[in-house]
């Protein structure tokens, strides 16, 4: 059995067919298959070949005790957002420590939301990487497999906004509040 031939782009991390010579999520150029080492170009489960260390496929959401890239051990789902799932696991490379990891299913996404993705993904990398706030988690890892997209960061304990809203009285913060924070952001 052959099996299918994938490109990964260097940009953005998107899989492309090995005839592509523009990544088709964000159209940076991509390298020439022959170019490549060979481990980049085998598709998870396409015929006998092994999937490349670091390379995951499983379902659409991860069950509790999944691990990704041998370290890091999902402990449940703590949220859902437009493009994917949010994850708390442990981090075995780093005594155990809780890191959010943040999945982005390409599969699930028509192109025009693969190429919005893509923004959004490569955004919050360098945004986040440069970024060094109390407020704001740290991305300590990103990596890819064929039908997702990671962020490893920081797991911060706590409520999402959304869910202080909901519990703080007609739902709106106070103009105090808000300025508190908005402060507090300017700073970092």
């Amino acid at each position: 059995m052959i099996s299918s031939l994938v490109i990964f782009c260097d940009e953005c991390g998107a899989a492309n067919t090995t005839q592509a010579i523009q990544c088709f999520a964000c159209q940076h150029s991509l390298p020439t298959p022959s170019l490549l080492p060979v481990e980049q170009t085998q598709v998870p489960g396409a015929g006998a070949t092994p999937a490349p260390t670091g390379v995951i496929n499983h379902a659409p959401t991860m069950a509790p005790g999944s691990l990704l890239e041998q370290r890091y051990r999902i402990v449940r789902e703590v949220g859902q957002g437009g493009f994917g799932v949010v994850y708390e696991a442990k981090d075995s490379k780093r005594r155990n420590k809780a890191v959010a990891i943040k999945q982005i299913n390409l599969r699930a996404l028509k192109p025009r939301e693969i190429i919005e993705a893509t923004d959004s993904y490569n955004r919050e990398v360098t945004l986040l990487s440069n970024l060094k706030h109390a407020n704001l988690p740290r991305i300590f890892d990103h990596f890819t497999d064929p039908e997702h997209w990671y962020l490893v960061m920081d797991f911060i304990k706590g409520k999402t906004l959304e869910e202080y809203l909901k519990s703080v009285r007609g739902n709106h913060l106070p103009v105090k509040e808000v300025l508190k924070l908005a402060y507090n952001c300017v700073r970092c």
